[in-house]
């Protein structure tokens, strides 16, 4: 019986472990690391309306992304 529960212990870490490395990787797929005074790659998000907004129709303006969200 406490084979058992170690064995049950041993894989439950194991499968943690798994897990949250997992979901480490590196952000920035060429592994630079942003500079100051460099362009943002361009990309594009849809609004609340379904509308997409391009990075590169906003040159030149100040952008404010907000990621987080409550609902």
């Amino acid at each position: 019986m406490k084979q058992l529960k170690a064995l049950n212990i041993i894989i439950s870490i194991f499968i943690l472990t798994t897990l949250t490395l997992s979901g480490c990787k590196v952000l920035l797929p060429n592994k630079e690391s942003p500079v100051e005074g460099n362009s943002a790659p361009s990309f594009s998000l849809k609004d609340g309306q379904g509308e997409r907004h391009n990075l590169n129709d906003y040159l030149g303006k100040v952008i404010l992304l907000e990621f987080w969200a409550s609902y």
